[in-house]
């Protein structure tokens, strides 16, 4: 009668645990973009947009954020029984045992690919990584792109695709990386300036604008006109200029001759991260008024030459006539 009883027992708590779903304790690794940067050059120190026709990079870094590996599946058996002497029922004897077994994970998982797609008008134009190694718990690992904008691309935020294949099919990571394509640019505006030039000094003033959400580089404003002398000579330097800032330039033009048929004209050269911009040119409007003068007074100084020439043949004539009068009258 006992051994029935305590048998009864045991099998009454093999099903109670047998109804309980064991609870698994495996933890897989997580990967997370932990940061990522688009900007308009090999050298990313700050996110910035593109332009069109830029070739740009972008960093990802992918994080294994797991903090511990799987402690593997625990499970723990209760039994109890009751002693029987023969005409009455002793208290209930219970105890327990457990069992752990490990998944054997160590928190690390290999990468097996990691690539960046195209979206629209922003081209990748390197490769992707194949099996680049593998990723312990709590590690980053950073790669690059390098990124090209299409000459005619449209302003917008454009969201590439990146995904992440490891060597276990529930391990990835699919995700996008934005990047800003952004054709404000660099503009030039005339402050100040004659309406005509002369052969002496004249001051030309030019404001330098940066349109741009970021910064710009290496910025110069270049002169042009063959029929005029500039200073400063072949460029005025300005160097960096921020987001939203504007910077003054002064030119001293003359012109080479009283008269000039062109006008001079100005371009700002710049950077946009590491690749080169150039503004459309700037033409001086300089009005009819200036030219037309200078070539009144060219036809005046002709007319003085037409003059001078009559007077002289006149005198020349008189001379010859009163000469050939004089050896008429020795006659």
């Amino acid at each position: 009668m006992r051994l029935m009883i305590k048998t009864l027992s045991i099998l009454a708590v093999l099903a109670i645990l047998l109804m309980t779903p064991a609870l698994a304790a495996t933890t897989k690794p997580v990967l997370v973009m932990t940061d990522y940067r688009a900007a308009p050059g090999a050298s990313v120190t700050t996110a910035g947009p593109l332009m069109p026709g830029d070739t740009g990079t972008v960093i990802v870094t992918i994080t294994n954020t797991l903090k511990s590996p799987g402690a593997g599946t625990t499970t723990t058996v209760t039994e109890s029984a009751n002693n029987w002497d023969g005409t009455h029922q002793t208290p209930t004897n219970t105890w327990s045992r457990s069992t752990q077994s490990s998944d054997g994970s160590s928190g690390s998982v290999a990468i097996k690919f990691v690539g960046l797609q195209e979206n629209g008008p922003v081209r990748v134009v390197s490769q992707s990584y194949t099996n680049p190694g593998c990723l312990g718990m709590g590690d980053s690992a950073r790669f690059e792109f390098t990124i090209e904008a299409d000459d005619n691309a449209a302003d917008g935020k454009y969201y590439l695709p990146i995904s992440v294949k490891t060597d276990d099919d529930a391990v990835y990571l699919n995700q996008y990386v934005p990047v800003v394509i952004d054709s404000s640019g660099v503009r030039m505006f005339l402050n100040d300036a004659p309406s005509a030039l002369s052969g002496s000094k004249n001051s030309v003033i030019l404001d330098v604008v940066n349109y741009m959400p970021g910064g710009v580089n290496s910025v110069s404003v270049v002169p042009a006109g063959a029929e005029f002398t500039f200073k400063p000579l072949q460029e005025y330097v300005v160097g960096n200029i921020g987001a939203g800032e504007m910077y003054t330039v002064n030119f001293e033009i003359a012109s080479k001759n009283a008269s000039y048929t062109g006008s001079p004209s100005f371009v700002v050269k710049y950077k946009n991260g590491d690749n080169w911009h150039q503004s459309a040119p700037l033409t001086l409007p300089l009005t009819a008024k200036s030219n037309t003068a200078a070539s009144a007074t060219a036809d005046n100084s002709g007319l003085l030459y037409l003059i001078g020439g009559i007077v002289l043949l006149c005198v020349i004539v008189g001379g010859l006539f009163l000469f050939m009068r004089g050896q008429r009258a020795k006659k």
